[in-house]
């Protein structure tokens, strides 16, 4: 099965555009630590941090609930609305005038999939 391990490999693609991007942004600003009190470069160092946290642990849990359930559909659902989630989240919170909904969208995915996923985890521990 290992459904877990194309969200893992996407999601590791997805965390190297953010660094790259951070990267050449602080390149380009010449601005080598920090922000450097740029807007930009604080969403964009924003955006990457928060993926960071969060993609690693809704990573865990969907590993943890595919050896659970052995239900790839299950795993497919929950990653691909992480994944979606996560970009709506860095599109929105990139910008520098901010669309609320798209970032709004992003966090709402964001925690249900964890809600979701940690609630399995319970209920199956509960039933043995």
């Amino acid at each position: 099965m290992n459904v877990v391990f194309l969200y893992a490999g996407i999601l590791g693609i997805f965390f190297n555009f953010l660094s790259i991007r951070t990267i050449r942004l602080r390149r380009k600003l010449k601005i080598p630590n920090g922000d450097g009190g740029n807007s930009q470069l604080l969403r964009a160092i924003g955006a990457h941090a928060n993926f960071a946290e969060y993609a690693t642990f809704v990573l865990f849990l969907l590993f943890l609930v595919e050896i659970k359930s052995e239900n790839s559909a299950l795993i497919h659902v929950l990653g691909s609305l992480f994944l979606v989630g996560r970009i709506s989240h860095v599109v929105s919170h990139t910008q520098l005038v901010e669309d609320y909904k798209f970032r709004v969208a992003g966090m709402a995915s964001t925690f249900f999939v964890i809600t979701s996923s940690s609630i399995y985890l319970i209920v199956s521990f509960l039933r043995g």
